[in-house]
């Protein structure tokens, strides 16, 4: 089980904010590993300006959001994979096509200890950097690296604020725009809704509560087409 948490402090006259997360063992309580930001991360590897945003830094009400701690993943090694939505990539020289920031919903592939996919967000609304896109990067530990695999662009070229998150499917991907509230399959389709933090598409089977369907239909009074509707 993964849960986080934040504390606030003091940062000069303003308040901070930090990301933190445990593993714990569910049956027996035991605390498996803990992980905070402030130990790993300096403030200043921040993107986020003070008094610009959503926990702004101005006062201990809105402490600065500098971290932004939004996922969580761990390989099948035993290797964490912590997204700080708000920081800068460290010490990592990484291609100019493999860039992100401001990302949702980082994952380790299956199967792999080195290559993730990622919802690179571009953006938080106020601060806008390129569209927003889905994404699969190969990490490259041993010289500190990260290229681009495969990219997966929006149709609508979409700049998503925050939220979403990208599936990979078998020969198809899954990708939902967050606050935008648009999810596209495999780049052909489109369905508009409200905002989404994750989609995610599995199987599913439905069992009727009636042996009969129920059945209705109407037809409008300016055409001579009726629409039918069965559950």
């Amino acid at each position: 089980m993964f849960f986080s948490s934040s504390r606030s402090g003091t940062l000069k006259s303003a308040g901070y904010e930090a990301g933190r997360f445990q593993e714990i063992d569910i049956a027996t309580g035991n605390l498996l590993f803990d992980w905070n930001c402030l130990d790993n991360v300096h403030l200043n590897e921040s993107y986020i300006q003070i008094n610009t945003t959503n926990g702004s830094g101005a006062n201990p009400g809105s402490p600065y959001d500098y971290f932004h701690i939004n996922m969580i993943d761990k390989d099948d090694s035993g290797n964490y994979l912590i997204s700080g939505r708000h920081t800068n990539t460290v010490n990592w020289q990484v291609d100019a096509n493999a860039q992100f920031q401001l990302q949702h919903d980082v994952r380790w592939m299956p199967n792999t200890n080195d290559t993730i996919t990622i919802f690179d967000n571009g953006s938080t609304g106020f601060l806008n950097t390129k569209l927003s896109r889905g994404a699969i990067i190969q990490l490259h530990p041993t010289n500190m690296t990260a290229t681009l695999v495969q990219e997966y662009p929006n149709p609508d070229q979409i700049t998503s604020q925050s939220q979403g998150n990208i599936e990979i499917l078998p020969n198809a991907m899954l990708l939902s725009t967050g606050t935008e509230g648009i999810l596209y399959h495999a780049r052909s389709s489109a369905d508009q809704g409200t905002m989404s933090y994750r989609a995610f598409r599995s199987n599913w089977t439905g069992t009727a509560l009636r042996e009969i369907p129920a059945i209705y239909a109407t037809t409008p009074s300016n055409s001579s087409i009726s629409t039918v509707f069965m559950s």
